[in-house]
């Protein structure tokens, strides 16, 4: 019976979806790149993301919602599938105590290929002997 490599979740992730992943992210502009930093950090509420970059709210919901998957009928306005609002394991959207506001709110998540508090691994150099 074969054994199973120990591989760690960057060497598991398919080169396609990375690359569209990436893609993805360049076309974002920088407002949104700072979004979906905050929310790789950590799923958010609004109002959490907003205190951190110091915005408003409403300049971080409309990031959310250039940054946010489609809706049925979405598909031709420009949403780039990046961010989501947190599912439980059932596929319920989540609903938690705002640690700004003291109120229930949705929070965001990431939907990229990678785990959202991972970043990118820079390639390693390969050597012939360990």
């Amino acid at each position: 019976m074969p054994q199973r490599n120990s591989q760690t979740y960057e060497d598991m992730i398919q080169d396609t979806s990375l690359n569209a992943w990436m893609e993805k992210l360049e076309s974002a502009g920088p407002d949104e790149q700072a979004v979906l930093a905050e929310i790789r950090r950590e799923p958010s509420t609004i109002r959490e993301i907003a205190a951190r970059l110091g915005w408003e709210a409403g300049r971080v919901s409309a990031r959310l919602n250039a940054l946010q998957i489609p809706r049925p009928g979405e598909e031709r306005k420009r949403k780039l599938g990046l961010v989501r609002i947190a599912l439980d394991n059932q596929d319920q959207q989540i609903k938690a105590k705002c640690r700004i506001t003291g109120k229930l709110a949705y929070l965001w998540e990431a939907t990229s290929p990678l785990p959202p508090a991972m970043k990118p691994v820079e390639p390693k150099p390969q050597t012939l002997f360990s």
